[in-house]
């Protein structure tokens, strides 16, 4: 026996910590995570943690990342909201596995404690900065099993080259959407503003509540009666606080490749990266095609493309003890290994194939890009509208300290009417001209300005700069989808929903509508606020020179509006720009909203499956269908009349398309402005021109004419009883994008399942072993072998017997090579394995412990297995030697290591990791460094 291993590095860890077997990096890097022990019913786990280790020369932490906890149930009491809920636990992490790149971890969370019917939850992490890929986590589709197995493998799968989506190569064309920059509103200080002591600030903070935020009605205060008054006014802002937006909340399940897990410094500043990524995703390379696949003690097996894209499940018979991707003899199809354990001493392997076509590529492609966008809307307008109830706070606290300066005075009449009384009259009433004495200034009124100008531009930029352009993409890629709908020679097997896609692209451009109108109200609203404040700063002027001075200041101010602004935009329950943006308080259901049951029931009633609507999506006029009208595409109208604004007014175009003559074949299909007749005064210079009206005959009116009626124009069309009862389109934003995100990601997420995982066929079930140790029920597997002679090998423990079995090919089940040793040493010594894997193409590492003579102290020692010189039998042999031990290394026992992994990397260094010291001391070991790679190897260091 050797002496024992090279210490690559070692650390005393801060807090007991678990090593995974699969902790080390596979690819050439020294890196190693750990994480918090398993929660078990004897000794319940704290808050889940990941750590990453630096395990080059002296291991180093390089970040640690906590799953989010579950948000806390709002506590309520006499009076609604009342104080603040108790931190929830994030839940034990259970499994922790690298990706086959080596770039990214995929962290399987239990649920908490306090919430055991929520599902496990499954999170994608970047090794460059510790964060999520994807955020939110994706929660496992069952909620009642617990995980027994993660495995991030390689899996190839074809791809057509010459089918990429026209969508974004057209997209990639347009300028990049623009970056959101999230920043806070500026702060005012201490005083001069609303709440605090000789007035207030402008908190800098964003949302309803936090550490330091300061505004309406309260100061910046840390403690004492400020601390008090700061929580109090916290619990009043969660009171109204509107319900953000989410893609969690609308689509919890949206077909999304993974982007680069690179650094922060790699991404260009210019635009949106993540939808630029998105956009430009190429097809997927050797190291990007990968799948990860997650088995639970119920039998259910999970599959997720990439990491995220959720295939489907299938059932097996027993807990889950092992899944392996193995090679498939057809290129569109892949095909896994499942080790299942029906009960529990017995192991059995089932097949499982899933088709994967050669267009998914393609359609992953769209859905990545289609989530990118609407997140981009989503977190756009979310940081508008943050702003926005940030500075319409202030507005309301200042109409609040008018109310409350007001009273002692006797005065009954609203801050509004005060306002405008004043406005009308030039004469204060008592509460309005204390307030303007004692409480406005022009630091406070200059800092409302700033926040309601910052507010305002935030909000005008996410219409046309954001909202609308992502929206816009967003109807493009939905044409495409709405094509690749009627394409069955290529997309047959994804059964697209073809109404759920009309559907969303009507929300879409609903939005983009939504949108423009916003847009609009914001800037008729800047230009009454801005005559506003020039109103207030003059009635300020005045209050500090009434006294003494026979000097007036200068009225620069238009009173109209001001008074437009007073009536209609000051108020608190103000409907013009908050109708765009409301969906809803936050404390509330997310089914109560009434913004959103607008929007279901205002795209409920579009008739998506008619054949009308169909043809008219794509461009064709209704008149060319049986019983249609002649009315062209509302937008080709809309759009027609802002092109030829300065020729004719759009209502002249509206009444020449009107008086047009219907009968004719190619009026349905006419331009709108070549329905137009120039009379002499137009061809003369005069612009402003009639179409010429409709000269009646004698026969035109006569009843006695039988053909009267069908040379009579028709009458405007009026609208019937069943279309007056529909449903007015909804004006909320939030709700317009929210349920566009669901229709897409639940169609998305239907036809990737039905072309994948719905089609998948389980094997015969092929029996393993019929002695398994129930005690320590682990099952490693991994295909060895070079490429076309690949082998399964499996390893598993019986006992006191340690199993091997092999698969000459892997698709021959009945070619199964097996081995059986005794865990002992030549001289009869028990081995207690504590850790084993496959390490490397050719050998089993096993990790150690026993106890010679009986009553010694115990020893713990590497092993390894070479799997070439192994006596391999056909028949189920007994074991009746003991196990071949190839090499043999002795660990210090000082520190008694209560896990190993191994791991052999690209470059064919071999790694032993062991954790000692009762989960405080963390070691990596140097197993030897094969001779092809040793030249890479030296290069590396030196790099390094």
């Amino acid at each position: 026996m050797a002496s024992g291993l090279p210490v690559v590095s070692s650390k005393t860890l801060p807090a007991v910590l678990a090593l995974p077997p699969d902790a080390l990096c596979p690819a050439a890097l020294d890196l190693a995570v750990l994480s918090s022990p398993r929660s078990t019913p004897d000794a319940p786990a704290t808050d889940g943690k990941v750590a990453l280790y630096r395990t080059h020369a002296a291991a180093d932490l390089v970040w640690e990342w906590q799953p989010p906890p579950p948000p806390a149930p709002a506590p309520t009491g006499k009076f609604g909201l009342k104080g603040k809920g108790k931190a929830q636990p994030a839940g034990s992490i259970e499994h922790v596995v690298w990706n086959p790149a080596g770039d990214a971890l995929a962290v399987l969370v239990a649920p908490p404690t306090s919430s055991p019917s929520a599902p496990s939850t499954l999170s994608l992490l970047s090794i460059h900065t510790g964060q999520p890929l994807l955020p939110p986590s994706t929660p496992l589709p069952s909620s009642s099993a617990r995980p027994t197995t993660l495995n991030w493998q390689p899996l190839s799968y074809p791809s057509d080259p010459r089918l990429s989506p026209w969508a974004l190569r057209l997209i990639a064309r347009l300028p990049a959407l623009p970056k959101i920059v999230k920043e806070g509103l500026p702060s005012a200080g201490a005083g001069n503003g609303p709440g605090a002591p000789g007035g207030g600030g402008i908190g800098g903070a964003l949302g309803a509540g936090g550490p330091g935020m300061s505004g309406p009605g309260g100061g910046g205060g840390g403690g004492g009666v400020f601390g008090a008054k700061q929580a109090m006014l916290e619990r009043e802002r969660a009171k109204e606080a509107q319900r953000p937006l989410s893609m969690k909340d609308a689509a919890m399940r949206f077909p999304t490749v993974p982007p680069p897990a690179r650094t922060a410094e790699e991404v260009d500043e210019l635009g949106d990266a993540r939808v630029r990524a998105a956009v430009d995703l190429g097809p997927p390379t050797a190291e990007g095609q990968t799948v990860l696949c997650v088995g639970d003690d119920k039998g259910g097996v999970h599959l997720y493309l990439a990491g995220s894209v959720y295939l489907g499940s299938v059932t097996v018979a027993g807990p889950i003890l092992a899944i392996t991707a193995i090679p498939s003899s057809s290129a569109s199809t892949a095909s896994f290994a499942i080790h299942c354990a029906p009960t529990p001493n017995s192991l059995a392997v089932q097949r499982l194939a899933v088709p994967l076509p050669t267009t998914l590529d393609t359609v992953l492609r769209q859905s990545t890009a289609l989530r990118a966008h609407l997140e981009h809307a989503f977190e756009a307008l979310q940081e508008a509208r943050n702003h926005w109830d940030e500075a319409r706070r202030i507005g309301k606290g200042w109409l609040q300290r008018i109310a409350d300066l007001s009273r002692p005075n006797g005065v009954t009449a609203l801050p509004i009417t005060q306002l405008h009384l004043l406005l009308v009259t030039g004469r204060p009433l008592a509460g309005v001209h204390e307030f303007l004495a004692s409480k406005m200034n022009e630091r406070a009124l200059a800092k409302w300005e700033q926040a309601m100008a910052l507010a305002l531009e935030r909000l005008r930029g996410a219409c046309w700069m954001s909202v609308g352009a992502a929206c816009e993409r967003v109807v493009v890629m939905l044409r495409e989808m709405d094509a690749w709908a009627r394409w069955p020679e290529k997309f047959a097997d994804y059964r697209f929903a073809r109404d759920d896609v009309l559907r969303a692209a009507e929300l879409a451009k609903e939005a983009i509508r939504a949108a423009a109108r916003l847009q609009c109200e914001v800037e008729e609203e800047e230009r009454c606020f801005k005559q506003f404040c020039a109103w207030v700063h003059y009635e300020l002027e005045k209050v500090a020179q009434q006294e003494g001075s026979d000097h007036r200041p200068n009225a620069a101010f238009s009173p109209l509006p001001v008074s437009h602004y007073i009536r209609n935009y000051l108020p608190p329950i103000a409907t013009g720009i908050s109708s765009f943006l409301s969906f809803g308080l936050a404390s509330a259901p997310l089914a109560q909203s009434a913004d959103l049951a607008q929007a279901e029931a205002w795209v409920a009633q579009l008739p998506v499956g008619e054949r009308a609507l169909i043809d008219e999506e794509l461009g064709l006029p209704r008149a060319n269908l049986a019983g249609g009208d002649a009315t062209t595409l509302d937008a080709t109208l809309k759009r027609m009349a802002e092109e030829v604004k300065g020729q004719a007014d759009a209502d002249e175009l509206e009444q020449a398309s009107a008086a047009a003559d219907p009968s004719s074949p190619n009026a349905a299909t006419r331009l709108p402005f070549a329905t137009v007749t120039l009379n002499e005064s137009a061809t003369t210079g005069d612009s402003s021109f009639d179409p010429p009206p409709h000269s009646a005959s004698f026969a035109d009116t006569s009843s006695a004419d039988p053909e009267a009626a069908a040379r009579r124009p028709p009458a405007p069309s009026s609208p019937s009883k069943s279309s007056a009862a529909r449903p007015s389109a909804p004006k909320s934003l939030p709700a317009l994008l929210h349920l566009c995100a669901r229709l897409v990601g639940g169609a998305m997420d239907a036809a990737v399942r039905a072309a994948t995982g719905e089609k998948a066929v389980l094997g015969a079930m092929q029996a393993r072993s019929e002695a398994l140790d129930e005690a320590n029920r682990s099952v490693r597997v991994k295909i060895v072998g070079a490429e076309g002679q690949e082998r399964l090998c499996e390893v598993w423990l019986e006992g006191r017997s340690v199993a091997f079995a092999r698969e000459s090919t892997v698709e021959d089940v009945s070619a199964i090579q097996m081995a059986r040793y005794k865990l002992e040493t030549p001289d009869g010594a028990a081995l207690r394995p504590v850790g084993f894997d496959v390490f490397g193409s050719s050998e089993v590492g096993f990790g150690f412990q026993t106890g010679e003579p009986e009553g010694a102290a115990a020893k713990y020692l590497v092993g390894t297995v070479n799997l070439e010189a192994m006596q391999w039998s056909s028949t189920d042999a007994r074991a009746t030697s003991p196990i071949p031990l190839s090499r043999q290394f002795a660990l210090d026992a000082h520190y008694p290591p209560s896990a190993f992994a191994f791991r052999t990397d690209t470059l064919g260094r071999q790694r032993v990791a062991t954790l000692g010291g009762e989960g405080r001391r963390l070691e990596v070991l140097d197993a030897g460094v094969s001779t092809v790679a040793a030249a890479g190897h030296d290069a590396n260091a030196m790099q390094s």
